[in-house]
């Protein structure tokens, strides 16, 4: 927190924090009588006491709370959120932004089921239902993703915002933005002329169909695999309007990558 909060103090731009909290700190009623306690909050109030007024901070956990139907915000088998929770994250963030959100009436919804996740591959309990993925997307929308990595000298460029070929693996999150890789450039016919700079964990992924309704470009890093400049060195070069974390909490207590934002 003291390295994301010494970046946004060096920043001419609005900077926003989103730390999702964990599945077992939300949906606590679908957990066993005896259980581990979460200590989500406490955390996320110790961030949020640490960043101080330095950035805008996005009460993902106030939120989740008190949602209607709060395990549809979280997989079953995965660790990430559904993208009924990157929707409501989406919304939250364009209400502390004051703008209005893209009505959910603009999607058309894909389900696709058999969904295994990595919370299902590393427990054991292969008895587990799998869990059903969802697809929204806006027909209107046109969006063309390159992906960079360090290895590759040219990057993989494809239409549109999702990566069809990972529906047949049992894993199909990385249909969003193909998994993990240094840096996504998204450019999108958004009515807009704004560019976004997301610094993220995985938790992005879900939530980037629906940041490209409000940004022309997107860049997305992912500092566990972008090593070849800070952060900072590369808005010099690439300017944007405003710059988002997107972190779940246990990325966010563990990475410490995010000593190379600047």
């Amino acid at each position: 927190m003291q390295a994301i909060t010494a970046f946004a103090q060096a920043q001419s731009v609005p900077v926003y924090l989103m730390v999702i909290p964990t599945a077992g700190a939300v949906v606590e009623d679908k957990l066993p009588a005896l259980h581990l306690d979460y200590p989500d909050a406490d955390m996320l109030e110790q961030a949020r006491r640490i960043a101080g007024d330095s950035l805008q901070w996005l009460d993902v956990m106030e939120d989740f709370s008190t949602a209607e139907e709060r395990d549809k915000l979280y997989y079953r088998t995965d660790h990430h959120w559904t993208t009924e929770g990157a929707y409501r994250a989406y919304c939250l963030l364009m209400q502390e932004m004051r703008e209005p959100a893209v009505s959910r009436d603009a999607f058309s919804v894909e389900r696709v089921s058999d969904f295994y996740g990595t919370s299902y591959s590393k427990s054991g309990l292969w008895l587990t239902p799998p869990d059903e993925i969802e697809l929204w997307t806006d027909p209107d929308l046109q969006a063309v993703i390159s992906v960079h990595d360090g290895n590759r000298r040219e990057p993989i460029v494809q239409q549109g915002m999702l990566f069809r070929e990972y529906l047949s693996e049992a894993d199909k999150y990385p249909v969003f933005l193909s998994g993990n890789h240094a840096r996504i450039h998204i450019e999108t016919n958004a009515d807009s002329d704004k560019r976004l700079l997301v610094v993220k964990d995985s938790y992005a992924h879900a939530l980037a169909p629906f940041l490209a309704e409000e940004y022309r470009t997107i860049d997305l890093i992912d500092l566990r695999y972008f090593k070849r400049q800070t952060v900072s060195d590369w808005m010099q070069e690439h300017p944007v309007d405003e710059v988002l974390f997107v972190y779940g909490l246990s990325s966010l207590a563990e990475d410490k990558n995010l000593q190379w934002l600047a």
